[in-house]
């Protein structure tokens, strides 16, 4: 059996990987609790962890966890409390409990600690940089694995390509011969794209006017974080599959037009930025609820050569890509991240054994 966690705030979710079959759960990070995730006298092959933002000290997406990176991670929790705390509480503890077994730690913006400078930087004064004030993106085991993906059904001729991730929390990532230029991910997920709960793009100085209107930073952050987003804009709880649904509902229906103009808008600079795309690339694990939405935003793109027309869905086994004649190719995968992480522990403890 293999074990994953992962923060889900204020929950820790755990996967157990068993005879190619998954089994979520959450629980509360209460010690208690948490040990009778893995009954002690399981056979468990490994246990890893998802670190959400590993700052400047992790760069590398999997790394093998030792007591010294138990100590590493804890210097990360500054980074994103809610998420890194969790996620070392379980780390430390399972540790622990099970020190014969491989632990493997997934860092999910390590694979964009290399971004340009012009890209990661914030136009502050240098010594906040000096400070870690930087843009570190986000969901980087998704991105890593598309472009791996994208390598290994393609020929040569993908070198420039558009990563766009689907779901309650979208986010777009600009690629170029497997290393990411851009990313509509910032310090932390709640710039970029606007999602499920949080606001995305935000002038800053709205902050200081929640403040000076009496509200706490508390207040501030919960509302920007978990108050926003498709929930805020629609009034009610709104998830992603509810935006992209064809129920005629106005006030989701409205919330659609801002994801769409925002996803455009940030494809269009990549575009950009990338000087041309080979392949835009759309991964998400609800992809039938999705097509209709990616033909949307495919729509938009005519420039380009393409059309909701020339979408390809791409599924196992993988088809080679290479033989379309199209200037960018459109790609469709359906996947998620515990399937990725899942992959990437076998292969990673199979390699150190």
């Amino acid at each position: 059996m293999i074990a994953l966690l992962r923060p889900v705030p204020p929950f820790i979710e755990f996967c157990k990987a068993e005879n190619n079959s998954l089994s979520i759960g959450k629980t509360v990070p209460d010690r208690e609790k948490l040990s009778k995730i893995i009954d002690s006298d399981a056979e468990i092959e490994s246990i890893g962890y998802l670190l959400s933002h590993g700052g400047e000290v992790f760069t590398d997406t999997i790394n093998i966890v030792g007591k010294d990176t138990l100590d590493t991670i804890e210097e990360c929790i500054e980074f994103s409390p809610e998420y890194n705390e969790l996620t070392f509480k379980a780390a430390k503890l399972f540790f622990e409990t099970f020190p014969e077994v491989p632990h493997v730690l997934f860092c999910d913006t390590a694979y964009f600690s290399h971004l340009p400078d012009e890209a990661s930087a914030y136009a502050v004064p240098y010594h906040l940089r000096e400070q870690g004030i930087r843009r570190y993106g986000a969901f980087g085991l998704i991105h890593e694995w598309v472009w791996g993906k994208v390598k290994d059904i393609s020929d040569t001729s993908v070198h420039k390509l558009i990563s766009i991730h689907l779901g309650d929390s979208p986010n777009i990532a600009a690629i170029k011969d497997g290393n990411p230029i851009e990313t509509t991910v910032g310090f932390t997920s709640s710039e970029g794209l606007p999602s499920s709960h949080g606001c995305g793009d935000l002038d800053p100085t709205v902050v200081f006017q929640l403040y000076a209107k009496g509200m706490p930073f508390k207040g501030i952050y919960n509302l920007l974080s978990n108050e926003s987003g498709f929930t805020g804009l629609a009034g009610k709880e709104c998830s992603y599959l509810d935006v992209i649904g064809d129920k005629a509902d106005p006030d989701v229906s409205g919330v659609k037009q801002i994801l769409l103009y925002s996803i455009i808008r940030y494809i269009g600079a990549f575009v950009s930025l990338l000087g041309g795309v080979d392949a835009l690339v759309f991964v998400a694990n609800d992809l039938e609820q999705s097509r209709k939405f990616i033909g949307e935003i495919c729509d938009s793109f005519g420039f380009l050569g393409i059309s909701r027309e020339s979408i390809v869905e791409m599924e196992e086994p993988a088809q080679e890509i290479g033989a379309r004649n199209l200037k960018t190719k459109v790609l469709c995968m359906e996947q998620d991240q515990l399937n990725i992480m899942v992959y990437d522990l076998k292969k990673t403890v199979n390699r150190e054994i």
